[in-house]
């Protein structure tokens, strides 16, 4: 293997590691957790991405906030930023709880529990389609990209 591949190798092995120990991490955050149904009660505007309104521009980033009954008690919180496809008024959601500390929540969705894990899946399924143009311009013009 020539030396200039080294590096991409080792960023493909870290990311097959990151993503097992991320998985293992956020499953095991779960694991004990109780579950709950939820609705969405409310928005919170936080600056963050880009808003149009009307003819002028906003930074701000909305997020969801969830209520749940718990241990005989109303309970609330804020969703993670990164959802996709976004939350609507009302809408009914299932939680996961800490029976501890309820307060402690996530909404049950795949891109909400298992967040890093899907970040380096993301980001190890663009280096294989990188991979695999790269071989395919080595088969067409006898020498690679890089």
């Amino acid at each position: 293997m020539p030396r200039r591949y080294i590096p991409f190798v080792i960023i493909v092995i870290t990311l097959i590691v990151g993503g097992g120990y991320f998985y293992h991490v956020e499953s095991s955050y779960i694991e004990g957790m109780k579950e709950a149904s939820g609705q969405v009660v409310d928005f919170e505007m936080r600056e963050g991405s880009t808003v149009h309104r009307g003819d002028h521009k906003e930074s701000w980033t909305r997020q969801a906030i969830v209520e749940f009954e718990a241990n005989n008690a109303s309970h609330r919180f804020i969703v993670r930023a990164f959802s996709y496809p976004k939350f609507e008024m009302g809408e009914g959601v299932d939680v996961y709880y800490s029976e501890g500390n309820p307060n402690k929540a996530r909404v049950k969705r795949l891109d909400q529990v298992y967040f890093f894990t899907l970040i380096c899946l993301i980001v190890l399924a663009y280096c294989a389609i990188f991979s695999l143009i790269n071989f395919a311009v080595y088969k067409i013009r006898g020498r690679p990209l890089s």
